[in-house]
């Protein structure tokens, strides 16, 4: 059984809208259709359809909108000539789990308020200003956790340091001396969840890091 032939007369596909058939493409009729810029072209029934042709081909010649984007992150390139670097990744990433709430990472950032100054947020080179290139073997690391990032509570530190300046973290004074519990159990020879423990269920201190453990683990 022959199936009836796709009537798309009126039918707009981009810029175009189907009139009439004016012959055949194979088994498939081929529609003149005219475009939004005065031009006729030609379409299978298809192409109008399902949307794949949408103009003369005069979109292609339209120019290009502006991408502010482009413009601002060329500029600073020519600025700075770092937009492959490891800082200029370094600050993208930081903007965006601060300012980006599509970013898995926004609701430990911007989500709960840790902002990016204005000046750093502006602009990639008055970031490499304050901070300066990253080391090898680093990241962004802010000094108060809850803290912006900003000059004075930005530096570039290794995964060690940051892990020591996590929230979670518990920090003990003892003689003096302010460290975390992972740091002190490191220094006494005990187990950090050993020590964690004692801390948290009210040991003094001195006693919490003197007292031997009495669990023996292989």
């Amino acid at each position: 059984m022959v199936m009836p032939a796709k009537d798309v007369t009126g039918l707009r596909s981009g810029k175009l809208v189907a009139m009439k058939i004016v012959g055949k493409r194979g088994s498939q009729n081929l529609w003149e259709c005219t475009c939004d810029c005065g031009s006729i072209t030609t379409a299978i029934a298809t192409q109008i359809a399902k949307g794949t042709k949408t103009s003369c081909g005069c979109k292609k010649k339209e120019p290009r909108k502006p991408r502010p984007d482009l413009v601002q992150r060329n500029k600073e390139n020519a600025t700075h000539g770092q937009t492959n670097s490891r800082t200029y990744s370094s600050w993208r990433a930081l903007k965006f789990r601060c300012e980006n709430k599509d970013n898995k990472d926004y609701p430990n950032y911007g989500g709960r308020g840790i902002k990016v100054c204005d000046q750093w947020s502006k602009s990639f080179s008055e970031f490499l200003r304050d901070m300066g290139e990253r080391p090898d073997g680093t990241s962004i690391d802010r000094i108060d956790p809850d803290g912006n990032y900003e000059p004075g509570n930005c530096r570039w530190a290794s995964n060690k340091k940051q892990s020591n300046n996590k929230r979670c973290n518990v920090f003990v004074e003892y003689e003096g001396k302010t460290m975390t519990v992972t740091e002190w159990a490191k220094e006494y020879g005990l187990e950090v969840k050993t020590l964690l423990y004692r801390v948290k269920i009210g040991w003094d201190i001195e006693t919490a890091l003197t007292t031997p453990s009495t669990i023996k683990r292989k």
